[in-house]
């Protein structure tokens, strides 16, 4: 596995407290994905009463003590979700190997970083992505890496081929269409059987935005013709 990435966990509280706060002032005029990304019973803290400041500083002291009072849960957490992913690392690989038609991977660290939060945003230059630590199953942190890794070589790719990135713009195109796109190929391959098969989704991965017309249409694509590039020449040129 040496041609592909290393993935380094990393449980760092000053870390997850900057991914909260950078996702509170992203979306602080969107309530739907701050209700997604907060638990509930954070939710008060979204009400109007409070300033981004006073939020803020209700952000900091809760991920820091979540962090202290289950130190050991979580680094029990991490040994296990470090050795499942390790068992299934190869065969993932492989299959976006065949997927990609052997593109590289981008060189660099890929740093997998535990949250306690509910979404897990990713950084595709800086190969950072987020997991959730706080969860029984290792078998679901599996789908959350795959997912994210999934989304590093598809960008890689995109670059190289269509000379777009993630904030590209398509003319006659939503601004968020590139975005889009990606995340409806993801959910794609996610119910795809030789990827279910490593996985294990047992039940239908749901994306977790809509436009139900795009997702047909590609899961159509997709079964007449699992070739990378005639899909994504359809959809992005």
């Amino acid at each position: 596995m040496s041609q592909y990435p290393q993935v380094k966990f990393i449980i760092d509280y000053k870390k997850d407290i900057k991914n909260a706060l950078n996702f509170l002032s992203w979306h602080k005029n969107d309530p739907y994905y701050l209700e997604k990304f907060f638990p509930k019973h954070l939710h008060y803290i979204l009400d109007k009463k409070f300033t981004q400041k006073e939020k803020a500083k209700i952000l900091r002291a809760y991920t820091q003590k979540y962090f202290t009072d289950n130190k050991k849960e979580f680094t029990a957490n991490l040994k296990k979700i470090k050795k499942s992913w390790q068992k299934i690392a190869p065969r993932y690989f492989k299959l976006m190997d065949k997927i990609f038609k052997d593109h590289k991977w981008p060189q660099g660290d890929y740093s997998a970083v535990a949250s306690i939060y509910n979404m897990f945003p990713r950084h595709i230059e800086e190969k950072i992505f987020f997991f959730p630590i706080d969860r029984p199953h290792p078998e679901f942190v599996n789908k959350v890496i795959a997912h994210e890794m999934t989304h590093f070589i598809y960008f890689d790719y995109l670059k190289k081929h269509y000379n777009l990135t993630e904030d590209s713009k398509i003319k006659n195109k939503p601004d968020n269409y590139v975005w889009l796109v990606s995340e409806i190929f993801n959910h794609i391959i996610e119910n795809w059987q030789p990827y279910n098969k490593i996985l294990k989704n047992e039940k239908k991965r749901q994306p977790y935005f809509g436009n139900k017309k795009l997702i047909k249409k590609m899961q159509h694509n997709w079964q007449k013709k699992q070739d990378i590039d005639w899909l994504l020449d359809k959809w992005l040129k």
